[in-house]
C-alpha cells in the first residue's frame, strides 16, 4: 500500500466567528521571536507540508531545518528527525539526466511535485523509467538556493562559524552523506559538518551538562523524536558537611564524591502518529519539562483515521490521552496548512482542564 504524508492543502478551514478572551491573551503573548516556555525561547514555523525548523536559542540547538530560517544558522546543533523534504531540505527542483526523453520527463514531473515532500513513497514511479535511488537523490535532485540543510552548512561556513553536528536516524545517514556531495560537486564548497547517526535508544553528549538521546516516533517512514537533558553532578550524601579541604582530598585519592542526575528538559517528536505516547519505553518523553509534539489536524472534518493514514496526530487523541502527559508545557506543532489561525487558536483554547493552561501553541506563518 502506498504511503501518505500530509501535504500543502490549497483548502482553507471555515474561520469561526470570534475569538475566545483567552486565545485573545495567547495572541498578545506571541511575537515573531517565538514563545516563551517554562524558561525557555523557543522559535521557528512548522507548517504541515510546508516546513518545520524549530529553535531553542538558549540551548544551540534547532529541531528539523525546513526552508533554513536565518535565526537557525546561529545554532551549533541540529537535530532531524526523519527524511520528508518539509524537514530535512524543502525547496527542490528535479534536474533529469539528459538520456531521459520529454515525454518520460512529462509523465514523472507531476510525480516530481506531488513527491516531493514524501518521495521515498514515489521512488516505483521513478523506476519504472530507470531512475535508481542514487539517480533521484544524488543526480536528479538540485535544491534552489541550496534549501533547507545544505543551506544551514553552507551559511555557517560563509560566516567562519564552527562548523555544526547534525543528527539524523542512522537509517538516512548514508542519504544525508549523499547530499552533501552531490552540493560539494555543484557548489564547489567544502560544506564542513559533523554528522552523527543516532538509533532509537542512543545518546549523543553535546556537552557536560547536555546530552540528547532519540526516541521512538511512529510516522510513514522511518522516524524518531529527541530527548535533550540536563546533566549535573550533586555530591554524595556521606559526604554532604565535609569541608572544602576535605572534599579535595578525597578527589586527589580518586574518590567518586559525586553522582549524576539528568533531567528530561525538552522533547520532540517530529511527525508522528499518537502511538508513541502508549510506548512504554518513551516515559520521559511525557515526563519532559516541555514536549514539542505535532498536532496535524485539530478538528473534525478530519478524523482520526485520516491523521493515522498520513501518519500523523490529531488533537482529540492528545485530549484522549491527557492523563498521561506529566509535562509542564506542551507546545503543538506542524497544523495542517488547510487551517485559518483562529481555527487553531480556538481549538488549543477550547482543550479540557487536565491540558488547559499548559498547551501552546506555535502558528507563526499561519
Amino acid at each position: 500500500m502506498e504511503q501518505k504524508t500530509e501535504d500543502a492543502d490549497p483548502k482553507r478551514g471555515v474561520e469561526l466567528d470570534s475569538k475566545s478572551k483567552k486565545t485573545k491573551k495567547k495572541e498578545k503573548k506571541s511575537s515573531s521571536r517565538g514563545l516563551e516556555v517554562e524558561g525557555y525561547g523557543i522559535e521557528g514555523l512548522s507548517i504541515a507540508g510546508h516546513e518545520t525548523c524549530v529553535i531553542v536559542p538558549s540551548l544551540n540547538l534547532a529541531f528539523d531545518i525546513g526552508k533554513c530560517p536565518q535565526r537557525a544558522v546561529s545554532q551549533q546543533f541540529l537535530l532531524i528527525s526523519h527524511g520528508h523534504m518539509d524537514h530535512i531540505v524543502t525547496l527542490l527542483t528535479l534536474r533529469f539526466p539528459t538520456s531521459i526523453s520529454i515525454d518520460t520527463v512529462s509523465c514523472l514531473w507531476p510525480y516530481a511535485f506531488c513527491g516531493m515532500l514524501n518521495l521515498n513513497t514515489k521512488m516505483k514511479k521513478f523506476e519504472g523509467f530507470g531512475l535508481s535511488l542514487e539517480d533521484i537523490y544524488v543526480k536528479c535532485l538540485s535544491p534552489v538556493n541550496l534549501g533547507g540543510l545544505p543551506m544551514y552548512v553552507a551559511t555557517r561556513g560563509l560566516y567562519k562559524m564552527t562548523p555544526p553536528t547534525i543528527i539524523v536516524p542512522k537509517s538516512i545517514k548514508e542519504n544525508v552523506e549523499k547530499l552533501f556531495e552531490a552540493h560539494r560537486e555543484m557548489d564547489q564548497s567544502e560544506l564542513k559538518h559533523n554528522l552523527i547517526g543516532l538509533d532509537v535508544g542512543e545518546e549523543f553528549n553535546f556537552r557536560k551538562d547536555l546530552k540528547v538521546k532519540a526516541f521512538r516516533t511512529y510516522h510513514v517512514i522511518p522516524s524518531q523524536g529527541y530527548i535533550v537533558y540536563s546533566v549535573r553532578q550533586k555530591l554524595k550524601q556521606e559526604f554532604v558537611g565535609l569541608s572544602g579541604e576535605d572534599i579535595k582530598k578525597l578527589k586527589e585519592k580518586g574518590v567518586e564524591i559525586t553522582y549524576t542526575i539528568t533531567a528530561p528538559e525538552i522533547a520532540f517528536t517530529g511527525d508522528t502518529m499518537s502511538d508513541f505516547i502508549v510506548d512504554n519505553c518513551n516515559t520521559d518523553v511525557l515526563k519532559a519539562k516541555v514536549l514539542i509534539m505535532e498536532s496535524t489536524f485539530v478538528e473534525n472534518t478530519m478524523t482520526v483515521q485520516d491523521a493515522r493514514e498520513y501518519g500523523h496526530t490529531h488533537l482529540s487523541e492528545i485530549i484522549s490521552y491527557a492523563d498521561r502527559f506529566e509535562n509542564k508545557a506542551i507546545l503543538l506543532i506542524h497544523f495542517s496548512a488547510r487551517y485559518q489561525l483562529d481555527v487553531i487558536q480556538d481549538a488549543v483554547a477550547a482543550l479540557p482542564p487536565l491540558l488547559a493552561g499548559r498547551v501552546l501553541a506555535l502558528t507563526e506563518g499561519f
